[in-house]
């Protein structure tokens, strides 16, 4: 069920059970009280549950209603401070497909994909954006040859709409877990360390005995990811942490501390013995890209030791490409120790025993700042703090 297309509803539902009849509701929000009465029940239907019990007195909030109030705060506050950038008033703003349109034109720059991904015909985007844009008194895009450009407001419009859509996601989790079993999906953006061992175990773990909760899992560039977990269509990054990166307005736990080390294929000559820096310095590389925080490790582990840094032939994290070059018996690689746990265990690859200054990073759950976690968000992340404890 797409929560989106309700969000009128929910404006409805929020002015309800704020209001100390529906009657005063409806005043409110110059609508007839049957209206009223037909837009929350509509929003019941899609949730599938009751959110007020009716009694001859009036209205009292179910345990749903309160959790899904609790929600509908939070997205009003989302689209309050959208409608401050926009100079506009809140309830303009309470239109589901307007706003993923908002979001699809910033994310696409072309009104004609932006059209296809809202199930819209291009005439009636282009309509929509323009009553929109009418309706708030500000353009949101300049339109160009070759797509749309969009302005300041309405790329912090669009972040703020997906974090709407994001809670109304939630919300379906809320109510889903009220039984006491988490359910409800969870994104999890995912950094090339988090997700070779601990996610997978975290999320065996989070998974057993709940038929109910879905996970998703994104695969991407640190900066890609935060970007995504800022405007919420991401719950949780697990990772290595970039310095010197914008972190602002996100909470890191660090979760455990990894080692690098230097690895080898089982019958490498220098396998099985004490190797010194100099050696190390001849030999041919497999080496994370530059500028990544393994390999700043790398380089500063050999100035430290008194060498330049060797040049790698090849650079990638990724760990099939370096568990097949490392099969090969002639490179070696810099990684993580946690990462090739199973190619260790099996003696597919060695550690060698190097004669360099000790390498680790720390790896942390990345979270939005103020962001209230669903059951099944919460369910995955308590899953992550007890397998990084292992």
């Amino acid at each position: 069920m797409n929560l989106a297309e309700h969000l009128p509803a929910v404006k409805t539902f929020l002015a309800v059970a704020r209001a100390p009849s529906m009657a005063e509701a409806a005043r409110a929000l110059y609508r007839s009280r049957a209206a009223v009465s037909r837009a929350v029940g509509d929003l019941e239907t899609a949730l599938g549950t009751r959110l007020f019990d009716r009694h001859g007195t009036g209205l009292e909030l179910t345990a749903t209603g309160r959790l899904a109030l609790a929600r509908a705060g939070r997205i009003d506050a989302e689209l309050a401070q959208a409608a401050r950038i926009c100079r506009a008033r809140t309830g303009t703003l309470y239109d589901g497909r307007r706003l993923q349109l908002v979001v699809q034109l910033v994310a696409l720059r072309s009104v004609s994909r932006a059209a296809v991904a809202t199930g819209l015909s291009q005439s009636g985007a282009s309509m929509a954006l323009s009553r929109l844009e009418s309706t708030l008194g500000v353009p949101l895009f300049e339109r160009a040859k070759n797509g749309v450009v969009p302005s300041d407001a309405a790329v912090h419009l669009a972040v703020h709409a997906r974090r709407t859509f994001a809670e109304l996601r939630h919300l379906h989790s809320d109510i889903a877990s009220i039984a006491g079993v988490p359910s409800g999906s969870v994104v999890v953006g995912a950094l090339p360390l988090g997700r070779t061992q601990v996610l997978p175990e975290a999320l065996a773990e989070a998974l057993n005995g709940r038929p109910g909760l879905r996970v998703t899992t994104v695969e991407s560039h640190y900066d890609h990811l935060v970007g995504e977990l800022h405007s919420g269509d991401i719950d949780i990054v697990v990772g290595v942490t970039r310095e010197g990166s914008d972190d602002s307005g996100l909470v890191r736990e660090p979760l455990f501390t990894d080692r690098l080390v230097v690895l080898a294929g089982a019958g490498h000559p220098l396998a099985g013995r004490r190797v010194r820096a100099a050696e190390l310095a001849g030999e041919r590389w497999i080496l994370p890209r530059e500028g990544s925080p393994s390999r700043r490790l790398f380089v500063d582990a050999f100035h430290s030791a008194g060498f330049p840094p060797p040049r790698p032939v090849v650079e990638s994290a990724d760990l099939g490409v370096v568990r097949r070059l490392l099969s090969s018996g002639e490179v070696l690689a810099l990684a993580s120790a946690r990462q090739y746990f199973f190619e260790l265990s099996s003696g597919l690859v060695t550690e060698l025993d190097v004669d360099l200054p000790p390498m680790t990073r720390e790896v942390a759950l990345l979270l939005r700042s103020g962001a209230e976690q669903s059951p099944a968000t919460s369910a995955v992340i308590e899953a992550l703090r007890r397998r990084s404890g292992l």
